[in-house]
């Protein structure tokens, strides 16, 4: 759920965490509501999923998903020429016979695209956790 907000949700939605609160709460009455109507337990690992739970979970795992995203963000904005065909790295025993153009080439080209660079700096700028001895 982290990377499809971080990799979904507009720029203004990521200002600020409340704001991102405000979005996880929507979809927490949402999803809870839902599970009522078609009689769903709301439980994860034996307890019951609260509110307080629920963030628990996105605390623990929303780096996880801030990384999927970033890498998402590429393949969003990639030409369909720059992304590799999956079928022909499989028949090709992964990548050992796939050609590879020079990457650098298709970051340039990706960078340009204004839209995926304001998403990824947004994110690394806002999302990704600083070390505590990286000024030291």
């Amino acid at each position: 759920m982290a990377y499809l907000i971080y990799t979904s949700a507009s720029l203004s939605v990521l200002q600020t965490e409340e704001s991102i609160q405000s979005m996880l709460r929507l979809y927490f009455e949402v999803f809870s509501e839902t599970c009522q109507k078609f009689n769903c337990p709301l439980q994860f690992a034996s307890q019951e999923l609260s509110w307080e739970n629920f963030l628990e979970e996105w605390e623990a795992y929303k780096n996880f998903g801030l990384i999927k995203a970033v890498l998402l963000t590429f393949l969003m904005y990639s030409p369909p020429d720059g992304i590799p065909d999956c079928e022909e790295m499989v028949e090709s025993d992964m990548v050992k016979d796939v050609e590879v153009d020079d990457s650098s080439s298709i970051f340039k080209k990706l960078w340009k695209h204004k839209f995926m660079r304001m998403r990824l700096i947004h994110l690394i700028q806002n999302f990704v956790p600083s070390a505590p001895d990286a000024h030291k």
